[in-house]
């Protein structure tokens, strides 16, 4: 089996050969943008995006394209630090797009194709945002299963099990009984340890910090006599 630092080469050249390349100098322009914290630019690169999606490309690069517009509406909601109703329903509608033509296409496919590959890769990422969203939205079930469809593809997609750690931590006081509120811990607990085999594939460290920090809030009893146990 390949090692990180392996898959990562082995995906980085199935995206350049897959994902055209107007597209994937477009993602780089839409990384860039948010770096900068420039707001102004990103509608006028969204346009120019839209636009790609009627051209001859292939599946996979039309996924990408509707990835990139729903990540530069995320971007403008974090840089202008205000809920836009408007952003939120364009990021939703982009992503789910995205996994539209995956779930149509690619869903059930045994090919190992480097197509497959990428189309595999950013309907994991999708399913996550796409789960941060309805998470913003408070649709926790919902999001819930969106993390959980993630792993379907990739159960070593950290990004996808922390998210949903996170989430089960955060609903289980919602929770009315007592039994029901263990049984959120005990999933939280279950993802957070499979984040922690696979925290290399991770981008930021730091967010792992912050789901360890809940962690610790459990009694060590409790993590040792039920939460340790199989779910």
């Amino acid at each position: 089996m390949p090692n990180y630092k392996e898959k990562i080469a082995e995906f980085e050249n199935n995206f350049s050969t897959v994902i055209d390349k107007s597209v994937r100098d477009l993602s780089m322009a839409f990384d860039n943008l948010y770096l900068d914290k420039n707001a102004k630019e990103i509608p006028p690169t969204i346009k120019l995006a839209e636009a790609l999606l009627s051209g001859e490309h292939n599946i996979s690069t039309k996924m990408q394209i509707h990835y990139d517009i729903a990540n530069a509406y995320h971007d403008l909601r974090m840089i202008e630090g205000v809920y836009s109703e408007r952003y939120l329903e364009k990021e939703l509608y982009h992503l789910r797009c995205a996994l539209d033509m995956y779930e149509t296409n690619y869903y059930d496919a045994d090919s190992d194709s480097a197509e497959v590959k990428v189309a595999q890769y950013i309907a994991m990422r999708s399913y996550t945002n796409l789960g941060n969203a309805y998470r913003a939205l408070g649709r926790h079930i919902v999001a819930i299963d969106c993390f959980q469809d993630a792993l379907l593809i990739s159960n070593d997609f950290a990004m996808a099990s922390l998210n949903l750690s996170f989430l089960l931590f955060r609903c289980a006081p919602l929770q009315i009984k007592r039994y029901e509120q263990s049984y959120y811990h005990h999933a939280c607990y279950y993802y957070y340890k499979q984040t922690e085999r696979c925290k290399i594939n991770l981008e930021d460290q730091d967010y792992l910090e912050g789901l360890k920090s809940n962690i610790s809030l459990f009694d060590s009893a409790y993590v040792e006599n039920y939460l340790n146990t199989p779910l």
